[in-house]
């Protein structure tokens, strides 16, 4: 008899004390909805330079809303890359759009000394290409289009640009959506689970050496919409310019 009371007193003991446990759970994790309805709007691409302070012009795609009223203003998602941001005359892609049908302007970049940017890219997130990152969010919240808000969002090398950006602490940075970032890069991609990542290896020598070598970007081939835009009146100057740049890097 004394043995099922207590089982029966602590049954009751715990019953009584999970309900308010479980209630603040319940409470606790009520995060908000984002309720914006999709749209069907065609996106217009835009291909640019954006000049650093130090005159080094870093390739941009900018992607708005076609016909964007000139008093709207948009938040904006920044992808930055070192794999070439685009290929020639490329249109909006489905992610692009994906942005654009919910509310948001996007923005793509190549990062100094890669892709159709100037500069060098002595190795990956260099000093002045992280700063680069700060200043590119500067021009964003400068545009008419923009409302002063930016997210930064990737995967691998971009998801490591995105958390990146952050180092400028610029207030307009409000959120960071890294997939897959190279946290510890001897223990993630050199050397996982102790053995020795030897495809890994060879890739990224013939991806850095490509990178390097001014014959790897080729006038018609992997530049960008930035040919079709301003390449009527620099013609091959443009192409000879960026691959140019590349003989810096090595």
């Amino acid at each position: 008899m004394m043995r099922r009371n207590v089982l029966s007193l602590i049954v009751f003991t715990v019953l009584v004390a999970s309900a308010p446990v479980a209630s603040y759970a319940q409470q606790a994790y009520q995060f908000g909805k984002c309720e914006v309805a999709p749209a069907n709007k065609e996106a217009a691409l835009r291909a640019l330079h954006i000049t650093m302070p130090d005159g080094v012009k870093i390739a941009a795609d900018v992607i708005l809303p076609r016909d964007l009223p000139a008093e709207a203003k948009l938040p904006t998602v920044l992808t930055q890359t070192r794999y070439w941001r685009a290929t020639e005359g490329r249109q909006p892609t489905g992610a692009d759009r994906y942005w654009i049908n919910h509310g948001f302007a996007v923005v793509n970049t190549d990062v100094r000394g890669t892709g159709a940017s100037f500069g060098r890219w002595p190795a990956p997130w260099s000093r002045d290409e992280v700063r680069d990152m700060g200043d590119v969010v500067k021009w964003i919240v400068a545009q008419a289009w923009s409302n002063g808000k930016v997210v930064t969002i990737g995967t691998s090398y971009t998801a490591n640009t995105a958390e990146l950006t952050s180092v400028s602490n610029h207030p307009a940075v409000k959120a960071v959506i890294p997939r897959f970032s190279d946290f510890d890069i001897y223990k993630q991609l050199i050397m996982p689970g102790g053995l020795f990542n030897d495809f890994d290896y060879s890739f990224r020598r013939y991806a850095n050496n490509a990178a390097r070598s001014s014959a790897a970007i080729k006038p018609r081939s992997m530049t960008s919409p930035l040919d079709e835009i301003i390449g009527g009146k620099l013609g091959g100057g443009f192409n000879r310019a960026t691959r140019a740049t590349r003989r810096k890097n090595a």
